[in-house]
């Protein structure tokens, strides 16, 4: 009877050995991943914040530079003259 009792609390600790040796893993791989998708996101949050940086930089540089050909005497008579002629095909 007491091998009985023996080989019950064997088989119960190698169940929990066995379920532990499972559950404790996917726990970890989840917060893995969880750690993982959350630095992805702020590193693509990261380059979308730089690329419309970039961007704006850029509009406001084309910008200055489009002001400064508006203001341009030659190319204002330039563009005058294109102006009044006729359109052809």
């Amino acid at each position: 009877m007491n091998l009985f009792k023996d080989n019950v609390r064997l088989n119960i600790m190698l169940a929990l050995v066995l379920a532990l040796s499972i559950v404790i893993p996917y726990f970890i791989s989840q917060y893995i991943e969880k750690q993982i998708k959350a630095d992805i996101s702020n590193s693509l949050h990261t380059v979308v914040e730089a690329t419309e940086q970039g961007l704006l930089l850029w509009v406001n540089e084309e910008k200055s530079l489009a002001k400064s050909w508006a203001i341009n005497s030659e190319i204002v008579s330039h563009a005058t003259a294109l102006s009044k002629i006729p359109e052809t095909r």
